[in-house]
Order: C-alpha cells, then structure tokens, then sequence
C-alpha cells in the first residue's frame, strides 16, 4: 500500500505541474522513482535490512 501511495501521489503531482502531458513514458518515471525511494527507505530505516544481503 505504501509502495502504491508513493507511485499515485507522485503522477498526481505531475499531472498538477505539467496538466498538458499524457504520455505514460513521461509520468511513470518520476512514479517509478518513487517507489524505488520507498523500498529503499524502508530496507535501511524501517527494517535495518540495508547492506546485510549475503554473497
């Protein structure tokens, strides 16, 4: 549910700054972004998971 709130308020803001744009290449960029800034939020911050993957 986070990773989806993350991807919907980041389109949402985009379509407020750029109301003429409707190409999903140029939108689901910043939402992908986004959700990449989430998980890695939660990994580090959230689950203390970040740098302990084994080899």
């Amino acid at each position: 549910t986070d990773l989806r709130l993350a991807m919907t308020s980041t389109i949402r803001e985009f379509f407020v700054e750029h109301p003429e744009k409707f190409d999903p290449r140029e939108y689901m960029g910043p939402g992908r972004t986004a959700v990449k800034e989430m998980v890695m939020h939660k990994m580090r911050d959230v689950l203390g998971t970040a740098g302990h993957a084994k080899d």
